[in-house]
């Protein structure tokens, strides 16, 4: 399955048939997570943790034995950084047969960051079940996905735009493919902040801010999991870019926080 089949099937999983992870499919995700990196070059550690060693709940998710949570030192770019690898680790799953769904808020956060030894200078933005999808979805589970239109993403004239940001993307244009895996993407609440602009070969990438604390900007790791699609899709069609931290200073419609721009 190549990445835009995994993108296109990628759907957040709250309900798990209780089935274990084998040992060697536990094994082949560890060794895959060793060997993440992000283009910020910000360490991170992942581990995984047992539900049942570790005292871990979810009052959202049934059927789960096993999460993966992931933490870093909070310093600028850090949470995109996050985003960035632990969206690689839930594709990465998936091509194992293995369903997450991206949880922040809804856990017991103290026992989460105790499994987690999360220390001062750190924060844990997110944490995920890992297992496979039950047949069924929850009631619960369904009622979330109607609350928040799972299904519903934006137009890509929504989000992304050429020259300036009053010009839509063109129809034709030829990174179009590869925007299209940054609109299927998951999003906290499903907000899509994700904007990007493109101008003079470079693609620039904006957080457009509408949901949450500013000390708490969850959709920084949005934007993360949005470049992770996106690098993903340039590097399967055999693309060539360079990463950079450059801000254009660009006329924005809002809101609108520059984040970082792909060279093409």
């Amino acid at each position: 399955m190549n990445i835009k089949e995994l993108i296109s099937k990628r759907k957040s999983v709250r309900t798990f048939d209780g089935r274990t992870i084998p040992e060697e499919t536990l094994k082949a995700l560890e060794e895959y997570a060793s060997t993440l990196d992000n283009p910020f070059s910000i360490k991170t550690t992942i581990k995984f943790l047992s539900k049942e060693e570790h005292d871990l709940f979810s009052p959202v998710i049934l059927g789960e034995h096993l999460y993966v949570a992931i933490k870093v030192k909070n310093i600028p770019n850090a949470i995109v950084a996050a985003g960035y690898e632990f969206e690689k680790l839930c594709l990465k799953a998936l091509s194992l047969n293995l369903g997450s769904v991206i949880l922040a808020g809804s856990l017991n956060r103290q026992a989460f960051s105790k499994a987690m030894e999360v220390k001062q200078d750190e924060v844990m933005p997110v944490a995920s079940p890992l297992g496979y999808p039950a047949k069924v979805r929850s009631i619960r589970e369904k009622m979330m996905r109607m609350a928040i239109h799972a299904n519903s993403r934006l137009s890509l004239s929504e989000i992304c735009f050429e020259g300036d940001f009053f010009t839509p993307l063109k129809e034709d244009h030829p990174l179009k493919e590869a925007f299209e895996a940054i609109r299927l993407a998951p999003s906290a609440a499903n907000k899509q902040p994700w904007r990007m602009l493109v101008k003079d070969n470079v693609v620039h990438f904006y957080e457009k801010r509408n949901f949450g604390k500013p000390e708490e900007d969850i959709q920084q790791f949005d934007i993360g999991i949005a470049l992770a699609h996106f690098l993903l899709s340039l590097e399967e069609e055999k693309k060539d870019y360079s990463f950079v931290i450059n801000n254009p200073n660009i006329q924005t419609p809002g809101d609108e926080i520059y984040i970082c721009s792909v060279v093409l």
